[in-house]
């Protein structure tokens, strides 16, 4: 698999914290968590960060079926931490 350029990967990155960061503020929900969590689901293996796309795609289906579960979001959460601490 090709490697995304090393500036897009790097604000790829940037994203991923400013994403924990809306997820650590508070409960999240509504459209813009929605949006971040599909956009999550099907970037982050692109750009090599597997098990947050992996996490990211189970809470984007809880969300399609209406009750996202805390221990998932926490997962997603943990996957976040995990590959930001990666580099």
């Amino acid at each position: 698999m090709n490697r995304p350029p090393a500036a897009l990967a790097a604000r790829f990155q940037q994203r991923m914290a400013h994403d924990l960061a809306a997820m650590r503020g508070g409960q999240p929900s509504g459209p813009a968590f929605e949006l971040m969590v599909h956009q999550l689901t099907g970037m982050a293996g692109m750009y090599g960060f597997a098990e947050v796309g992996r996490m990211a795609a189970i809470v984007d289906a809880q969300i399609v079926e209406g009750a996202v579960r805390q221990d998932d979001l926490a997962a997603l959460v943990t996957a976040l931490e995990t590959a930001l601490r990666r580099d």
